[in-house]
């Protein structure tokens, strides 16, 4: 990483802020792919099937889910119920999971966070890998079904959970950090950060009670890819400054400026697994990449980064009513699976084994 020195003068400063900020940018962008690498990758067919399956559940039957009226509100109820028997089925039988449903009050109605933790063998690390699953019901009827966002990101969300949940099972051991898999709720506004949003809610509890939460990923629009030229869009400006590529086809890791070092780790650990391209970014100054649940942990300090399909830089039926399920590459979703299993396979520690187990 280069180290640039700015000296500061009162009659240029706002020329020497500007090229911080883009130096910062520039600095934290994590390397390009490796050339010639391709999205091929042999297909899990059972994996492509639920991740279908749960994004056509959560967009078609319990879709829009928000708090708009009396019947959206049902169907976002009957969402956090559906994750919620999801993750009890990571609860059979092992001793060292648990299921919580954490539930707030906002303009005079319950809203639930929905956890499942598998514990680590260290009491006091904690990563956190979450999604919302409240879809956006501004603009008046009809609201959109929300299948890239974010059923998409739960979709994600509950694989993943599911597969660590198997090579927990399989293991001689524990994951050294706690893993915590969270759906949260009201993302979207009128929520959107302010004290509504669920995973600020969830956030804060967590800081409030010293928890040490290590890294956070918020799984956001993680479906919609294109390989025609041009089909991807940047705010600001970015492309031109960073040479970042025109074509829809890879997932984004998209960090502040003190979560810098762990878009370079996602990055590295999500090539790992899959290769479907990957592209990190880390700034001071984007407002957009704050722009889902990664925002509320900065807000209590915690490191965090969204990895996403860039949602309205990309896909044109974000927060219409066009954001359907048929829209989505669920090839290439499960790609993004995984790519995220080595990232949180290494951010929670590799699986410990116990001392009886040591001892055979």
């Amino acid at each position: 990483m280069m180290n640039f020195e700015l000296r500061w003068r009162a009659r240029c400063s706002r020329c020497a802020a500007a090229l911080a900020a883009a130096c910062a940018l520039a600095a934290c962008r994590a390397p390009a792919a490796v050339p010639g690498a391709s999205p091929e990758a042999k297909e899990d067919k059972a994996a492509l099937a639920r991740l279908r399956a749960n994004v056509e559940q959560l967009a078609n039957t319990l879709a829009p889910r928000c708090g708009a009226t009396p019947t959206t509100y049902v169907k976002l109820e009957q969402a956090a119920l559906y994750i919620q028997s999801n993750f009890e089925l990571l609860l059979r039988g092992a001793s060292d999971r648990s299921l919580v449903t954490q539930r707030y009050t906002e303009a005079g109605r319950t809203y639930a966070n929905v956890v499942v933790e598998i514990e680590g063998s260290g009491a006091t690390e904690i990563v956190v890998v979450g999604a919302h699953y409240d879809s956006y019901c501004g603009g008046g009827e009809p609201y959109t079904p929300g299948a890239d966002d974010n059923a998409s990101g739960v979709a994600v969300l509950l694989e993943l959970a599911r597969r660590f949940d198997e090579m927990q099972r399989a293991a001689a051991g524990k994951l050294r950090r706690t893993l915590r898999f969270v759906a949260f709720t009201n993302e979207e506004p009128p929520y959107f950060q302010n004290s509504g949003m669920g995973s600020l809610v969830y956030a804060q509890h967590c800081w409030q009670k010293g928890e040490q939460v290590a890294a956070m990923l918020s799984l956001e629009s993680l479906g919609y890819f294109s390989d025609e030229p041009g089909s991807q869009s940047y705010p600001s400006g970015i492309d031109r400054l960073l040479n970042l590529p025109d074509r829809g086809d890879f997932v984004a890791v998209l960090g502040n400026f003190a979560s810098r070092q762990l878009v370079t780790d996602v990055v590295e650990s999500f090539r790992r697994g899959t290769p479907l391209p990957v592209e990190g970014l880390a700034a001071p100054w984007l407002p957009q990449l704050g722009w889902s649940d990664n925002w509320a942990f900065w807000r209590q300090g915690y490191a965090a980064v969204m990895v996403t399909d860039t949602a309205l830089q990309r896909n044109p039926n974000y927060h219409r009513a066009g954001d359907t399920p048929d829209t989505l590459d669920y090839r290439r979703m499960s790609m993004a699976v995984d790519g995220l299993v080595p990232v949180i396979a290494d951010l929670a520690g590799a699986w410990k084994q116990e001392p009886e187990e040591r001892s055979r």
